[in-house]
């Protein structure tokens, strides 16, 4: 199975095309929404045609500063390891898909690498190609 951890509104924007194809093609995934961004993620999946989240980490507010990222990630780490049979459906044989550079790409790839499964990271970002301007956005 795939499964795709989301946690922002850029990464729910950029993976939704996938997210659509597989829709489109009958292919079971697996939507795991960290929940660090909330709001407006109603109006991307309207915008594009996707289901919302099979499986909600987190409903509060967003998660916007240090000290809060650290509580966060900590208590989805822990969920994870407590509901893993749930959250992963019990797959070892899946695949965990994270997008770009957020906190909640970090905690999708150690939450699929402490459950036994195979991440994936998809970037679609820009490539300068120089060392001493290596971001281009």
């Amino acid at each position: 199975m795939i499964h795709i951890v989301i946690g922002t509104k850029a990464q729910l924007i950029k993976m939704a095309p996938i997210m659509r194809r597989l829709q489109e093609r009958g292919i079971a995934y697996n939507y795991i929404a960290t929940g660090q961004h909330q709001s407006t993620m109603n109006d991307i999946h309207a915008n594009f045609g996707i289901r919302g989240p099979d499986i909600r980490l987190y409903s509060g507010p967003d998660i916007t500063s240090i000290m809060s990222m650290a509580v966060f990630g900590a208590r989805i780490l822990w969920k994870t390891l407590r509901q893993r049979a749930i959250i992963f459906r019990s797959d070892r044989n899946g695949i965990v898909l994270v997008h770009g550079d957020t906190f909640s790409t970090l905690l999708g790839a150690l939450m699929g690498r402490l459950c036994g499964v195979k991440v994936g990271h998809v970037e679609s970002g820009l490539r300068s190609f120089n060392l001493f301007a290596p971001f281009p956005e």
